[in-house]
């Protein structure tokens, strides 16, 4: 038994499984995320929407795991999470990461935030910092987190573990004439991390991003031009330690 508090919880709710369009899966089957766990539901229903809903809906929790009846006992369990752990292969479960636009301190507060939103980053506090990741109108050193000087409110990003990325999402209309898109990044000031931008599911840039000087990354969307378009932006770490991301600005001309 994993020590935290435990529930009965006659839950009817319903969410549709992998619900929203991100293309990053937020939900995985037969995938386990053990971890952080701080609360537990026994549940009457077998649906892994129930877990995903009470995460939602839970101020604390950053990710869930649902556990199929006959794993842990004949009942079927909720483990909700402040963190989010590396994922593992295991047919016990099914769990799902919280979209981190639902927690306020993700809202970008720029023009460029009506068309992007943060989908996944590390929900724990800066290290070395009571702060958390997310949108800082003030940029600044915070803890182990320093991004490099001539920007005015960023995003402060972090993967969620080891092998997942941090990720935004947007969808542009792309005009007639063609369009590139313009990403001003910078990594932490002690060390870099990947950058991948997709676009329509297509992988268009892959490189490092080191935290000496803020970098313009070009993506060129005249395929999709007179459409509109999904962007992805995955950001891996590269090793683990100060592996920061900062965005100043995304803009499609």
């Amino acid at each position: 038994m994993r020590g935290i508090k435990r529930i009965v919880a006659a839950a009817t709710l319903i969410l549709i499984l992998g619900g929203g369009a991100q293309a990053f899966p937020l939900v995985k089957d037969n995938t386990k995320r053990e971890g952080y766990e701080y609360k537990l539901f026994i549940l009457k229903s077998d649906k892994p929407s129930v877990c995903q809903k009470l995460c939602e809906i839970d101020p604390s929790c950053s990710a869930w795991e649902f556990v199929r009846s006959g794993f842990e006992g004949e009942k079927p369990k909720c483990y909700l999470q402040r963190g989010i752990s590396k994922p593992a292969i295991d047919k016990c479960c099914v769990s799902g990461i919280k979209p981190a636009y639902l927690f306020k301190r993700m809202e970008i507060r720029e023009p460029w935030g009506r068309e992007f939103k943060v989908v996944v980053c590390n929900p724990l506090n800066i290290p070395g910092s009571r702060e958390k990741f997310g949108w800082k109108e003030e940029p600044r050193e915070l803890g182990e987190a320093a991004p490099p000087k001539g920007a005015k409110g960023i995003l402060y990003l972090a993967p969620p573990n080891e092998s997942e990325p941090a990720v935004v999402e947007g969808v542009v209309r792309v005009p007639e004439r063609g369009g590139e898109l313009l990403i001003r990044t910078a990594g932490n000031i002690n060390s870099s991390y990947k950058l991948v931008v997709k676009a329509g599911g297509e992988e268009l840039f892959s490189g490092e991003i080191d935290g000496s000087r803020w970098r313009t990354v070009r993506v060129d969307l005249s395929k999709w031009r007179g459409k509109a378009v999904k962007v992805e932006l995955l950001g891996y770490p590269l090793g683990w330690f100060y592996n920061y991301i900062f965005i100043d600005s995304i803009e499609l001309r």
